[in-house]
């Protein structure tokens, strides 16, 4: 039995006390329903044993399954430890331990700076434990969306959402939450709020046209009502891709472009609406043809297979997604990538994206996870047993693909030729 991963998130390594993680392990074999497998995290240090999450058996070889380190002390390193039981006893012999350490530890959110002001408020959040895999902020139960960054482990900084009131503010990293201190929502006080109360206008953006499709770089927006800005985007959909930007003052913004393609409308979000599109706002990017993808080969296998995509339009820049999640890969040449296939389940789309968006979902691209998804075989000519193997001598044996047959074939013989063994 092997422990594979333990993630709330890929390839994490910390995790917050009171949130969750997916233990992932696998076994040499199906493992019957009656039985059951147990999980411990265990100290490093100390050998103390936490947790004793307790999981049925299904029948099957592979299993992913949720625990809660409610309770689990934080400041430690741990092992993780899955054991199985028949159903009567533990099988120590069927045990397995991480080959690597995960280590748990605590974060808070203790004070706020400013602690009062308008919607845009660019905010301090002082507390501990803060990394880079902190998922959401949130006031009230406003979040802020991808408007804040974690500036080391004590601060942080959010751009305030819109609301009203007295809020509470509180952070969650990996499914934990922590409540912090209290905000409360002042349109009357002084930057980046007051005055405002409308939604921006865009009067220029300049330059309007980007030399080449992958972003990057730096456009000057004129207009007002840029202070307390929520977000800059490319775009006049939802989705649309959003910009980096930096607040010059009420009447300009300094945003760095995203990638793009064609002609989009630049729009500003502030705490009481956005521009309305129009030819003041515009910006132009070189049109850029999405990738296609023709075929995968294979089209069907387990988690980290390699999958080799054929089609058209592969450019560095571009990205490969197995569903929604991304994969990792080498771009072979502008019509052949490589990619890694990364851990889910099912029937999911192999895609190829752009500046100008992601390839069309066909037939063509479906990967299928898991061993109900590779072929079945049959075969004709395998001798039912040993004796009449040995006395016909050399059989061609054909294999065909068949929904009904199995996996492999499972029959042997022997033959003496000219007195050796074959």
């Amino acid at each position: 039995m092997t422990v594979l991963s333990l993630a709330s998130q890929k390839d994490a390594t910390r995790y917050p006390t009171g949130g969750k993680a997916t233990v992932h392990w696998t076994c040499a074999q199906p493992v019957p329903p009656n039985d059951h497998f147990g999980v411990w995290l265990i100290e490093v240090e100390s050998q103390a044993w936490h947790g004793g999450w307790m999981f049925p058996a299904d029948g099957s070889d592979e299993y992913r399954e949720e625990i809660a380190l409610t309770g689990i002390p934080a400041g430690k390193t741990y092992c993780v430890a899955v054991y199985h039981n028949n159903g009567i006893d533990w099988d120590y012999g069927g045990s397995a331990w991480s080959a690597y350490n995960v280590a748990i530890y605590d974060f808070a959110a203790i004070s706020i700076d400013p602690a009062s002001g308008p919607a845009g408020t660019l905010a301090t959040i002082t507390g501990s434990g803060f990394d880079d895999a902190m998922e959401a902020v949130f006031f009230g139960g406003t979040p802020v969306g991808p408007r804040f960054s974690v500036i080391d482990p004590t601060q942080l900084v959010a751009r305030v959402p819109a609301g009203a009131g007295t809020v509470d503010v509180y952070l969650r990293d990996r499914g934990s939450d922590r409540l912090g201190p209290s905000f409360t929502y002042d349109p009357a006080q002084g930057p980046p709020g007051g005055g405002g109360g409308s939604a921006p206008t865009v009067a220029s953006v300049a330059p309007s046209a980007a030399s080449d499709s992958g972003g990057g770089g730096g456009v000057t927006v004129t207009g007002s009502g840029f202070t307390t800005t929520q977000r800059v985007q490319f775009g006049a959909s939802d989705g649309s891709p959003q910009a980096a930007f930096t607040v010059v003052s009420d009447t300009e913004l300094s945003v760095i472009a995203p990638a793009g393609s064609g002609l989009v409308d630049i729009i500003v979000v502030n705490s009481f609406g956005q521009n309305a599109a129009g030819i003041t706002d515009q910006f132009t990017y070189p049109e850029v043809s999405v990738p296609v993808v023709s075929s995968i080969t294979p089209v069907c296998g387990y988690v980290n297979a390699k999958v080799t995509i054929t089609g058209s339009g592969f450019e560095e820049g571009c990205a490969v997604h197995f569903g929604t999640e991304p994969a990792a890969f080498t771009i072979e040449s502008e019509t052949v990538i490589v990619a890694q296939a990364p851990d889910l389940a099912g029937a999911v789309h192999v895609t190829v994206s752009n500046a100008g968006g992601p390839s069309a979902e066909t037939a063509n691209d479906l990967f299928t996870y898991g061993a109900d998804a590779l072929p079945r075989t049959t075969a004709a000519g395998v001798q039912p047993n040993g004796y009449d193997g040995w006395a016909q001598g050399n059989v061609t044996v054909a294999l065909a693909a068949s929904a009904n047959g199995g996996y492999g074939i499972a029959s042997t013989y022997y033959a003496l030729d000219n007195g050796g063994l074959v």
